[in-house]
């Protein structure tokens, strides 16, 4: 883009001269660290769909919002830490840069139907919807720039669940957005 002579965009926003500020989730995907995941599925009476979320050996997946629709009915989405996977050998979902300026690829891989036990959830949303397949329910985890899930790296595995919460079947979309870099904890 070119700008007229009389605006700077060094240093500068160009238009006000204000000083050049965007959110963090926001710089991620300029400098190309972020990373888009989504899926759709079809989920009958009460059943459930994982996925195991594997992160990076050196870099610490921030994991900013998850959107979650149903058509159909009601249904819930879980993120589960510290659980024992024993069967990681699912199909790769595919993720994608948000920059398509950017050569990075994400570390972290989710695949999907995994054989783990125990852990705890560390959050949960809820789609709410009925059976007249009139209202899609919609749910995120964050819209906040201040608020993310910080995950450890070093192959931690963690578990998204889907759960169909009716006796109905069901149409379920979700998304996700995350960024990874080197530093899991600030020291002030």
């Amino acid at each position: 883009m070119a700008y007229p002579s009389n605006i700077t965009v060094s240093g500068t926003e160009g238009i006000t001269t204000g000083v050049n500020s965007i959110n963090t989730d926001h710089s991620a995907i300029h400098l190309g660290y972020g990373a888009l995941v989504s899926d759709i599925q079809t989920l009958t009476n009460g059943a459930t769909k994982e996925y195991c979320m594997t992160t990076p050996e050196f870099l610490y997946p921030h994991f900013k919002n998850v959107v979650l629709k149903s058509l159909g009915g009601s249904c819930k989405l879980e993120l589960i830490k510290g659980a024992t996977v024993t069967v990681n050998t699912g199909d790769a979902l595919n993720i994608q840069n948000p920059n398509d300026n950017a050569t990075a690829t994400a570390d972290m891989t989710i695949k999907e139907d995994p054989t783990y036990s125990g852990g705890t959830v560390w959050t949960t949303i809820y789609a709410l919807s009925d059976s007249t397949r009139q209202t899609i329910g919609n749910a995120e985890t964050s819209t906040s720039d201040n608020q993310e899930l910080v995950m450890k790296n070093a192959n931690e595995e963690y578990i998204l669940k889907l759960t169909n919460l009716t006796t109905d079947t069901i149409t379920v979309a979700w998304q996700g957005f995350w960024y990874e870099e080197p530093q899991g904890v600030d020291t002030l």
